[in-house]
């Protein structure tokens, strides 16, 4: 096949496909090029496989293939009319998939779960949520883990937020991405405001490898995509179901999957067939509240909760409902404006998951569709198989911030990114005496949005608001006002001050909550920052800027180390 293309481009290719036979990657990849002529043929095309990337005023679309589907578009009529052979990066390390070390496996993960469970006994909880295909056919798979994150408190009507990596196994930097996120939250807390009343107040979802039996066979060097289901396309590496086309919402109503065993995107005999699929709806319908109603231009409540992501890879977007048609949802507009402030920071084009071609059946329409969840998916990275070090360097810190913010807005995803940001915000000190004040700075910022696919609105700072140990959506009643730097709030950003007075407080650690309104009444996101109040007047410790309590200061009188 690879000489046949080298023929069928003459395009320079031969010394490309000479290169090829010494590779030592997990697979015979190519960028293929293929020409569309109507919206109907590129959904034609997509039901065969995926397309990742569509230029809609050339007419063209770009896929990555190997052998086997560069076969299949040509045998559908789909001549390709550029191709380049995919050198498939290979890099030397310990631990992770062969030839990825950044990238954990399955075993690795669950393994890492477990850790996770026994070293944060008040954060981490681990449920088993269901059965691989294989594990419930061949007993000799896996079982779907989600790993459950919130303090053990209290605190009632948390706020849910779920997401998921590696539902295509392929897509190599999906589960380690969510691994390092919930990394980034364990060890956060009790240390990062933000990250430690999220954990109070909000409760954490992730199932890190939702396609156990694929990832395995992915591993292993293999181009796979869907689960292992060996009733179609039995005993071949095309066997399985997409799992992302088999959900329940809105299942096969649309050209936006396959009928065909073989193909990449075939659907599954019926709407939720497989294990996995059955068992993540069963699990988000009992962990998340249903703030849809019962007809299909019923919208959401501005004030519902609820945030489900979805990771793939690859491409550079953040996509949203609906998929299934060019028809917005009622709640098109906040979905919009969240996928675009969630696309300002991890720099990907925001827009509507059907904007180039339907898919039914998909997690994030069903997601929204059946529950009125805020639902998103995270098309990351530029490859299947990215190298660690564009995986480091250009996938994760991004695509962290945004895990961050969608998380933060989980409380009221549909109302809060209409609001300001409030960043950065800093103290010009962390400890205080209750003869002293410290000064809170801040800069709201409303304008936080991509525009790389429109522009959404924005309004003036109208006010900045804090709290003391209380979050403002409990109660703000006796909140104190920051005052405009610049003596008005008229800009749509607006840089901030606020003097707090350590008299009156009472010792110990307190969390400062700040949050911005803009001038048609919108709340953006809650930031926090910790400051600690000695109860000694400062004064009394000038060799000690920052001390820490009154035992350090009788020690220290009494020569004790």
């Amino acid at each position: 096949m690879r000489l046949f293309l080298c023929f069928l481009f003459a395009l320079g290719l031969g010394a490309v496909c000479a290169a090829a036979d010494g590779n030592d990657g997990p697979a015979d990849l190519w960028w293929v090029r293929v020409a569309v002529q109507s919206r109907a043929e590129l959904q034609a095309l997509a039901a065969l496989m995926e397309p990742l990337e569509v230029d809609r005023a050339a007419g063209t679309v770009l896929l990555l293939a190997d052998d086997t589907h560069i076969n299949r578009l040509i045998a559908l009529g789909f001549e390709p009319i550029d191709a380049q052979y995919v050198s498939v990066p290979y890099q030397r390390g310990d631990g992770g998939i062969n030839g990825f070390p950044c990238y954990p496996t399955v075993d690795e993960t669950l393994a890492q779960i477990n850790t996770w469970a026994q070293s944060y006994p008040d954060l981490v909880e681990v449920v088993d949520i269901g059965d691989s295909w294989r594990k419930l056919n061949e007993g000799m798979g896996d079982d779907l883990l989600v790993l459950r994150l919130t303090r053990q408190n209290q605190i009632a009507d948390k706020a849910p937020w779920f997401a998921m990596g590696a539902l295509h196994a392929r897509e190599y930097a999906t589960a380690p991405l969510l691994t390092r996120f919930a990394q980034t939250l364990l060890e956060g807390y009790d240390v990062d405001p933000d990250i430690t009343w999220m954990l109070d107040h909000q409760v954490f979802h992730f199932l890190l490898i939702a396609n156990p039996d694929g990832r395995r066979e992915a591993e292993a060097g293999l181009f796979w995509r869907k689960n292992t289901d060996n009733d179609f396309c039995s005993d071949s590496n095309d066997r399985g179901v997409d799992l992302n086309r088999n959900f329940s919402f809105q299942w096969g109503c649309c050209s936006g999957s396959s009928g065909s065993a073989c193909n990449e995107t075939f659907r599954g005999p019926s709407a939720g067939s497989e294990p996995e699929t059955e068992a993540i709806m069963q699990y988000v319908t009992a962990q998340f509240p249903d703030n849809r109603g019962p007809n299909p231009e019923d919208g959401v409540a501005a004030d519902a909760a609820g945030v489900f992501v979805d990771i793939h890879s690859f491409g550079g977007y953040v996509l949203w409902p609906y998929g299934y048609t060019v028809q917005d949802g009622p709640d098109n507009a906040a979905l919009q404006r969240m996928g675009r402030k969630l696309a300002f920071l991890n720099g990907y084009r925001p827009e509507k998951a059907s904007a180039s071609f339907n898919t039914d059946g998909t997690s994030d329409d069903w997601a929204y569709g059946d529950l009125g969840l805020a639902a998103f998916t995270f098309e990351v990275g530029t490859t299947f198989f990215q190298s660690c070090d564009s995986y480091e360097g250009l996938v994760l810190n991004p695509n962290l911030a945004a895990l961050h913010y969608s998380a933060r807005v989980a409380r009221a995803p549909f109302a809060l990114p209409a609001g300001p940001d409030v960043t950065p915000l800093s103290l010009d000190r962390t400890h205080v005496g209750t003869d002293q004040s410290v000064v809170i700075t801040a800069v709201a910022e409303d304008g936080r949005y991509s525009n790389t696919n429109g522009v959404e609105p924005v309004q003036p700072v109208s006010a900045v608001q804090l709290t003391i140990d209380t979050p403002p959506w409990l109660d703000d009643s006796g909140a104190l006002q920051f005052d405009a730097d610049d003596g008005f709030f008229d800009e749509s950003s607006e840089a901030v001050t606020l003097n707090l007075a350590g008299a009156g407080l009472a010792g110990g650690r307190h969390t400062l909550y700040v949050r911005a309104r803009d001038q048609n009444g919108n709340w953006g996101p809650t930031s926090a920052a910790f400051v600690t109040v000695q109860l000694l007047p400062m004064n009394l410790l000038p060799l000690w800027p920052d001390p820490v309590s009154v035992l350090d200061l009788v020690a220290a009188q009494n020569g004790v180390p």
